[in-house]
């Protein structure tokens, strides 16, 4: 269920981020994908680790969440970056 969760906070934050203000035909679904699952896959797999290691519940949410939301910004950043960085013509 916490996959689920996630995979939807992940997918609505990347949209309300990058896409939210940009018009309805330059809006991009498969850049929100693939940020969405590659944040999902981290948190998927640090949630799975502890839960492995035998910690509790709880750690494993809050290690998966506190990654997962890293590696989220991390994606985040770069496509604004590239974004932004094609958008500003050239000079010269």
């Amino acid at each position: 269920m916490a996959d689920i969760i996630w995979l939807l906070f992940a997918g609505g934050l990347v949209w309300f981020i990058l896409e939210r203000k940009k018009p309805k035909g330059k809006q991009s679904a498969t850049s929100i994908l693939i940020i969405a699952f590659v944040s999902w896959f981290v948190f998927k797999t640090l949630h799975r680790a502890v839960i492995t290691s035998k910690g509790t519940q709880v750690d494993a949410l809050l290690v998966g969440a506190l990654f997962g939301g890293i590696v989220l910004l991390i994606c985040i950043c770069i496509k604004w970056f590239l974004t932004k960085k094609k958008q500003t013509p050239k000079e010269g």
